[in-house]
């Protein structure tokens, strides 16, 4: 495959075997790619040299694409641009600096910064502050995002949903989640910091199947759901159990995966866990770990 350089700048290109200058605008072809190839930029101080990493086809300094039998290589001038939209918030008299970019963030109060990275690309936000929380919404092609910065403790939290609504004294998010036609949370901020005030489970309006069941129930489990976990447990089980009593039995689960219709693996507390499960009627009769 041959292999085609393209410079926009005056420079030295070194390969395993040879060194040549180009001028700007010029360009350098070789039968094959080499295994090496260094770019010494000239003119410029300030321009550091580089290396073409032929598996990496995106840099700040190159671009690489592969058009037919041929490689071409785009030689650029380094300056790798961010365009941030910048706001100053004054959150009970502590002044938090926020920056927007193309999928990160940042707050700083006083010598503090967090920077927060958003999976997908950022098209809309606005910002503002609930006492001494600062906070970022922010729309992408994704879901809404809900970024919230505690300026006298530096912590910071991030929340994704479908849909994020602003109030006076918090906000709610609603999210759709396996074996529900939503989930509803809502957020409040007291003296003491972010607290959540109420979630509202609205699961499928169906009833599982015998095969299924473990899994809804687990799934209600995940979600922190007990209370729509406890229907699908026999009456006598019910009887025993309350929704304090699950949460305490499996902990934090942060994961699961049925292994089959009457057990399932799962993450609780960061330990893992195999559930198994006894059924009659379609209801849960009794639980092991």
């Amino acid at each position: 495959m041959k292999t085609i350089i393209y410079t926009s700048f005056e420079c030295l290109i070194k390969t395993e075997d040879f060194e040549e200058m180009l001028e700007q605008n010029q360009h350098l072809s070789f039968d094959a790619q080499p295994h090496s190839l260094v770019v010494y930029p000239i003119g410029k101080t300030s321009r550091p040299s580089f290396e073409i990493n032929f598996e990496n086809v995106t840099s700040q300094f190159y671009r690489i694409v592969q058009k037919e039998d041929k490689l071409l290589v785009f030689l650029l001038d380094g300056i790798y641009v961010k365009n941030y939209k910048l706001y100053t918030l004054s959150c009970e008299g502590e002044k938090c600096e926020i920056e927007i970019g193309t999928n990160e963030a940042s707050f700083a109060c006083g010598k503090n910064k967090k920077i927060l990275n958003l999976p997908s690309q950022i098209i809309s936000t606005e910002c503002g502050h609930f006492r001494h929380i600062a906070y970022i919404k922010a729309i992408s092609n994704e879901g809404e995002y809900l970024l919230a910065y505690n300026t006298k403790n530096s912590n910071a939290k991030m929340f994704k949903g479908e849909s994020i609504e602003i109030s006076q004294e918090g906000f709610s998010v609603e999210k759709s989640a396996s074996g529900y036609d939503k989930i509803k949370e809502e957020y409040v901020v007291t003296k003491e910091g972010l607290k959540i005030k109420e979630r509202l489970f609205s699961p499928l309006n169906h009833s599982p199947s015998n095969e299924m069941i473990c899994y809804h129930f687990m799934n209600r489990i995940l979600n922190g759901d007990f209370d729509n976990a406890l229907a699908l447990l026999s009456p006598s089980l019910q009887s025993s159990l309350s929704a304090n009593s699950l949460r305490e039995f499996f902990g934090k689960v942060s994961y699961i995966f049925p292994l089959s219709a009457e057990s399932c693996f799962a993450i609780s507390n960061s330990k893992n866990k195999i559930y198994k499960f006894s059924l009659s009627n379609n209801k849960i009769t009794e639980i092991s770990d």
